[in-house]
């Protein structure tokens, strides 16, 4: 009996081998197969396989690999997340602060390099303006925001009686805190006094601000 060795010089890239030989396996078995999706070459049972037709379906994988591998990373985004939001007045004092629902006054999350927050609190607001915080930890990259006061959001107020319903915006003050800014009862200089809230008065306020330290895709 004679045996004849064929030899197969597949002329592949250092590249190409590498991909040869951790998908050699798969490939042997999808040769059987009508086609291979979207290669320049399929092959069915019994067909020849060629160093050409081989070279070219390696290259074509290695285009969408690098296509892959230098597409730009993709845009950070988390889940909401619950936070007790620091309320407190133009002097810096404490205001008792309740959710107006069951569960936190606050929530925030982060899409690339902007926190978005929403807020639904009731605040115990008599005397001086209320301002309200972020998530502990979080600054105001002021370089991205265009002046002290610029609008970054919109708010609804109520008053403590209930009879008062007032459309306002949300502002950000110099100490990067944001404030209430609109045409209100009891309001001074466009902003929004504890006189429109009072006592058991409810502040619903939906902002977004580009935070320090945070870019579109990290960290």
């Amino acid at each position: 009996m004679k045996l004849k060795l064929v030899v197969l010089d597949l002329e592949l890239s250092r590249r190409q081998r590498m991909l040869g030989a951790a998908g050699l396996g798969a490939a042997v078995l999808m040769v059987g197969a009508v086609a291979v999706a979207d290669v320049p070459n399929t092959f069915a049972a019994g067909d020849t396989l060629t160093a050409a037709g081989l070279n070219e379906n390696f290259a074509a994988l290695d285009d969408r690999l690098n296509t892959v591998e230098t597409a730009p990373p993709g845009v950070v985004t988390t889940e909401w997340a619950p936070f007790t939001t620091d309320v407190t007045s133009t002097a810096g004092t404490p205001l008792t602060s309740t959710p107006i629902v069951s569960g936190s006054t606050g929530h925030w999350r982060r899409v690339g390099d902007t926190l978005e927050v929403r807020i639904g609190t009731q605040v115990n607001c008599t005397s001086g303006f209320p301002s309200w915080g972020l998530p502990s930890g979080l600054t105001i990259d002021t370089d991205k925001i265009p002046a002290s006061y610029a609008v970054v959001g919109s708010a609804h107020v109520e008053n403590s009686a209930g009879t008062a319903h007032t459309p306002l915006s949300v502002a950000i003050e110099p100490g990067g805190r944001v404030v209430l800014l609109g045409s209100a009862p009891g309001s001074a200089v466009g902003g929004m006094d504890c006189n429109g809230l009072g006592a058991t008065g409810k502040a619903r306020l939906a902002f977004a601000v580009p935070i320090e330290g945070w870019t579109v895709s990290g960290p």
